[in-house]
């Protein structure tokens, strides 16, 4: 804990002085060959590219995120100037680009200082009836802009490391790092889980007076884990569980307000084609959870600033399991319009390319900016680049032919990319070679 740039937890990102508000890589120039290679390869596999080719090859979605930045993120806009949440859900088939619209948003947000976790949800260890499970998904991968303008990914541990620590003071002069983990912790409001306010105090002051037991105690906990011996002492006597979960997370948005974050974007994503929950008392249990967090989320001061994000794969997947016995929670989530009604609670990405005609313009831009990116993996293909347009139409027409709905994505990004490799050996694609690429 000494060595603060090879210590336990000493992150990566340490020094970077990524700045709130600065734009992440989004130009040609700015995507290295082995950026670009990565993201062709999983692209390929159906996996979302890196970050900065991500954004890169972002189109379509250009009016969301201005409606969103106008409405919620910006200076001017709801979240950072209230106590009041909000809540959306987000509805797209798998292989829709749902992944895509939430990891845009999120660095959207980013960029207006809000700090952000994307939750993963699945049926084995973190399904939505488990608030705890969230919970500890939450503090394994918080990401905040501080203040001081840090961009801190790793962590519950690793914010408050960056929190409790002035860069103006040394790593020698412990009595004032001490003073300065005092003032951090005096500006803090009390939480709803008065222990999990205690645990973070304990944190600060740790780190501050190199007390790696109490830092370990203290991280575990914070965690998920267990309360030790001493953190009893120290007033941490309520467990974090299934019944504190909800405030608990509360408690991270409240803090997270404190030190200085304009709020917290949560996405909860249902990445399978069927949702997190295995039995009829789970879904009943989620479905009161979410009707919870949004009236909570309205009604102010529990959820300042944050913004809920739950994705799921189809509306009637999504009442049929909750909705069909909790009308409080269809009605609180039915309304669609955004986002030409931005209040709208319910985002629908499936009906964004509604003609034959919308599908391919939307393949042909996209097209562009991929084969802009395979030219960076692959210098000297020209005739590649000279050829994708023409590329980009025939296996858009073949995509949008062969899958009718919003799959189409997906499937035209795999067969471009492979025919983009195919067009570089010196091979003109067919159509019959489209076919045989689709049906691999």
């Amino acid at each position: 804990m000494n060595d603060r740039a090879g210590g336990q937890y000493a992150p990566e990102w340490f020094g970077s002085g990524a700045a709130a508000g600065s734009d992440p890589p989004a130009t040609a120039a700015s995507i290295t060959r082995h950026l670009a290679r990565e993201a062709l390869q999983n692209l390929a596999a159906g996996v979302p590219p890196p970050e900065e080719v991500e954004e890169f090859i972002s189109v379509g979605l250009e009016h969301d995120l201005e409606i969103l930045d106008h409405e919620y993120f910006g200076p001017d806009a709801l979240l950072p100037n209230s106590t009041q949440g909000t809540f959306k859900l987000i509805e797209a088939y798998y292989g829709g680009g749902k992944t895509h619209y939430l990891r845009s948003v999120v660095r959207l947000a980013t960029k207006r200082g809000f700090a952000s976790a994307f939750i993963e949800l699945n049926q084995s260890s973190c399904p939505l009836d488990r608030l705890d499970l969230v919970y500890i998904e939450v503090a394994r991968k918080l990401s905040v802009v501080l203040p001081n303008k840090r961009f801190v990914r790793g962590g519950l541990g690793e914010v408050i490391w960056e929190w409790a620590t002035s860069p103006e003071i040394v790593e020698d002069e412990v009595d004032r790092r001490i003073e300065y983990a005092h003032e951090q912790v005096a500006r803090v409001r009390t939480l709803p889980v008065q222990s999990l306010r205690k645990a973070l105090d304990a944190a600060a002051i740790a780190f501050a007076s190199l007390d790696q037991s109490t830092w370990d105690d203290a991280l575990v906990y914070l965690q998920g884990g267990k309360v030790s011996p001493a953190l009893r002492k120290r007033g941490v006597l309520e467990a974090i569980d299934a019944k504190n979960a909800s405030r608990a997370l509360s408690s991270i948005a409240i803090w997270l307000r404190s030190i200085g974050c304009p709020g917290l974007v949560l996405v909860m994503d249902e990445g399978d084609r069927s949702l997190s929950l295995q039995s009829s008392k789970n879904q009943r249990i989620a479905a009161n959870n979410l009707v919870h967090l949004i009236n909570e989320a309205s009604a102010g001061q529990s959820w300042p600033g944050v913004m809920f994000l739950y994705s799921i794969p189809s509306w009637d997947a999504f009442n049929n399991a909750m909705g069909s016995d909790n009308p409080a929670l269809t009605q609180r989530v039915k309304g669609t319009g955004f986002p030409d009604v931005p209040p709208a609670p319910r985002i629908v990405l499936d009906n964004r390319y509604t003609s034959v005609e919308s599908k391919l313009q939307f393949c042909q831009n996209l097209g562009a900016r991929l084969a802009l990116v395979f030219g960076m993996a692959n210098p000297g293909t020209a005739a590649v680049a000279a050829e994708s347009a023409g590329l980009a139409h025939l296996v858009a027409k073949a995509a949008v032919e062969r899958v009718q709905e919003v799959h189409f994505i997906r499937t035209f990004i795999k067969v471009f990319v492979s025919a983009l490799y195919v067009t570089s050996q010196g091979r003109r694609v067919s159509p019959a070679d489209i076919d045989r690429i689709l049906q691999e």
